[in-house]
């Protein structure tokens, strides 16, 4: 799945000064965890950087994502979920418990979990806790 950092800050690199600024200076805002880095993470692709190029990626290639009429879902406590346009549909579990959304038939385009991309919806999207999903109906 996606490395998830303490923090949502992403240092350039692991070590001192974190690719911004010299080992010897004390920045004025503190470093999140280090070990969380865009350096690092150029080279796996089941990273945030990865995630977060390919939803901008999917979104720039598809209309809908872009323009399409935003409608609100029913939906558990704690998830949001609404469509995009008549062809796509979001859902993020913000919540510490895993839960299941009526989406419909679709396939998960991309998902927080990378495992699940291309994965065939019938009707409900099963979603772990703090995960999220973008369907094509």
């Amino acid at each position: 799945g996606v490395q998830t950092c303490a923090l949502p800050i992403l240092q350039w690199e692991h070590g001192p000064g974190a690719g911004f600024t010299g080992a010897d200076v004390t920045p004025w805002l503190r470093f999140g965890d280090l070990a969380c880095n865009v350096t690092d993470q150029r080279s796996d692709p089941a990273s945030f950087l990865h995630l977060t190029r390919d939803l901008i990626a999917l979104r720039t290639a598809t209309p809908d994502l872009r323009n399409g009429i935003w409608r609100a879902l029913d939906a558990p406590d704690d998830v949001l979920a609404y469509s995009r346009g008549e062809a796509h549909v979001v859902v993020l579990n913000l919540g510490p418990d895993a839960v299941t959304v009526s989406t419909g038939p679709g396939t998960v385009l991309l998902a927080t979990d990378r495992s699940r991309d291309g994965e065939a919806v019938t009707a409900e999207l099963g979603l772990a806790p703090r995960t999220g999903a973008v369907l094509r109906r």
